[in-house]
């Protein structure tokens, strides 16, 4: 029987890294995509570097012939894009780049993926921060896109592009709308980790204080294995989908279109 391939972008992240060794156990020969600015920050795949089913790939998002020559020459069966600038904050410092990678590239990449490898089902991570303009304390389906961030506005164009290549060009686009969603590979600059490591560091007398922004916003937390795990479920579906994703005791999926 074939091995399926997939090809994931990001996979040096805490979604990519957990989605590699997700599918390595479900027998897929994985092809990793690797910046080469990231090339020394390899920790997240370490334990699958010499794993005969996994080859990593040099390339960028913002590259389209570095891209387009790893699609055409691979055509996996499934590609997952976990390449991101998800920083909100860091956004609004880099708005062009930020917005390049997490809204321009993904057309991009669809394009790439129209012309050199239609049968290939694709995922496109999406977040709530799309909502976070909204008044109410939970969202649905019918929830109005309300981005006030320039990450946020880049998964608005994102969301928007997927379905216009998906109900125009026919391919096989699937995706979920994320909440926060953290793990023990999160990097400091994010909140559960930023208070983790503080508090060991106030126990041994490194650290007198720790500083957080607003102690008074709510929002659905998850862990991201289990994000991650629901994403390769969506992408076993047989009808292309997108899902708002929230976990609370469990994964759940809402439809959202």
């Amino acid at each position: 029987m074939r091995k399926k391939k997939a090809l994931i972008l990001g996979v040096t992240g805490q979604d990519g890294s957990f989605m590699a060794k997700l599918l390595l156990n479900k027998k897929y020969i994985v092809h990793g995509l690797v910046r080469k600015s990231a090339t020394g920050n390899l920790k997240n795949i370490s334990d699958i570097l010499n794993t005969k089913s996994f080859f990593i790939e040099h390339g960028d998002l913002l590259d389209t012939i570095s891209l387009t020559n790893i699609i055409s020459k691979i055509k996996p069966d499934e590609i997952y894009n976990f390449a991101d600038q998800d920083h909100v904050k860091w956004s609004f410092e880099l708005p062009s780049y930020s917005f390049s990678v997490t809204g321009s590239a993904v057309i991009n990449l669809l394009e790439i993926i129209k012309k050199y490898s239609k049968k290939s089902k694709y995922f496109q991570p999406l977040s709530s921060n799309m909502f976070a303009g909204s008044k109410k304390t939970s969202q649905n389906e019918n929830e109005p896109l309300t981005p006030v961030s320039v990450y946020a506005l880049g998964k608005v164009t994102a969301y928007h592009a997927c379905k216009l290549y998906r109900d125009t060009f026919g391919l096989k686009i699937y995706g979920a709308i994320f909440y926060n969603h953290e793990s023990e590979i999160r990097p400091e600059e994010y909140v559960t980790r930023k208070i983790t490591k503080s508090v060991a560091r106030i126990f041994y007398g490194k650290q007198k204080i720790l500083k957080l922004g607003d102690v008074n916003t709510k929002i659905d937390w998850g862990y991201a294995k289990d994000y991650v795990e629901s994403s390769y479920k969506i992408m076993q579906l047989k009808k292309p989908d997108f899902f708002c994703n929230s976990i609370r005791k469990e994964t759940l999926c809402v439809r959202f279109c």
